[in-house]
C-alpha cells in the first residue's frame, strides 16, 4: 500500500473526514485531500512537521508511513553508536565536514540558500520545516541515513 492509501485508511478507519482532519492538523481542506490523492503531495509540498502531524492525528507510525514512498536510504545502524547520540542538527554538521564539503555545496546540491543549511545545522527544529524530497536529496549528499536526518 502506497502512503496516500495508508493515510486515507487509517483516516476511515477512525472514523474522520478529510476536513476533520485537514483542521486538526492546521491544513485546508484541498491541501489534505492532495496528501491523500497524490504521493508527490507528501514528498515536495508537505513539512515534515505536518507529515509527524498527520502521523500523529491518524495514530499513524511514521518511519513505515515513509518507507512506503520508496526513498533510497543507507541503514542507520552503519552509523557508530556514538554518532546516533548527538543533536540531529550536529549530526548534520559533522557529515557535512565529514564529507569535506561547505554549506554552499550543501545548499546547491539542495537547490536551497546557504541560510537553510546553516539553519539545518544549528537549529535543532528546523529541518522540519522542510519538505521530505529536500531532506532525503541533503541526507544523500552528506552520507547520512535519512531516518537519521527525519529525526523519527
Amino acid at each position: 500500500m502506497h502512503a496516500p492509501e495508508l493515510i486515507s485508511s487509517a483516516r476511515e478507519k477512525l472514523g474522520l473526514t478529510q476536513a476533520e482532519v485537514a483542521r486538526q492538523c492546521g491544513l485546508n481542506s484541498n491541501e489534505y485531500r492532495d496528501i491523500e490523492s497524490y504521493k508527490e503531495e507528501i514528498l515536495t509540498n508537505v513539512s515534515l512537521a505536518k507529515m509527524k502531524d498527520i502521523c500523529s492525528v491518524l495514530k499513524l507510525d511514521i518511519s513505515s508511513l515513509l518507507a512506503t514512498l520508496d526513498l533510497k536510504d543507507q541503514l542507520a545502524s552503519d552509523v557508530p553508536s556514538h554518532d546516533r547520540a548527538l543533536p540531529r542538527h550536529l549530526l548534520i554538521k559533522k557529515y557535512r565536514e565529514k564529507r569535506s564539503a561547505s554549506q554552499s555545496d550543501v545548499a546547491d546540491a539542495i537547490g536551497y540558500e546557504d541560510e537553510a543549511v546553516r539553519l539545518g545545522e544549528t537549529d535543532e527544529k528546523f529541518l522540519d520545516t522542510l519538505p521530505i524530497n529536500v531532506i532525503n536529496d541533503w541526507s544523500k549528499y552528506i552520507g547520512l541515513p535519512l531516518e537519521l536526518m527525519l529525526g523519527v
